[in-house]
């Protein structure tokens, strides 16, 4: 069930960095025609409805797994301080610890 979940989460990622870049071209084609706005809708609902992701090593996202897979379920906090993090961390896991 989370494989699908990951899967569904960095397709709509992916989705979002289109939907962005029609909103900048739309801005910047304000003169163009009518069509062009709704070709490049159609992309999005083209991404949006198709379940395969392209990957190019010219997009500005190359690679189609935004989320890993294999992500770390441990709870932890990161604050860029290691004194509160070494302190905070091992606590959280033995409150959120699951039990197998």
């Amino acid at each position: 069930m989370s494989a699908v979940f990951l899967k569904i989460l960095n397709m709509t990622w992916g989705a979002s960095w289109l939907i962005l870049a029609v909103i900048v071209l739309r801005l910047l084609l304000k003169k163009a025609p009518r069509w062009i706005s709704c070709l490049l809708w159609g992309l999005v609902a083209v991404r949006l409805i198709c379940p395969v992701s392209i990957e190019s090593a010219l997009s500005l996202i190359p690679s189609g797994k935004v989320v890993p897979e294999t992500a770390d379920m441990q709870p932890k906090i990161d604050t860029g301080i290691e004194v509160i993090n070494s302190t905070i961390n091992p606590a959280m896991n033995i409150a959120y610890a699951t039990s197998e």
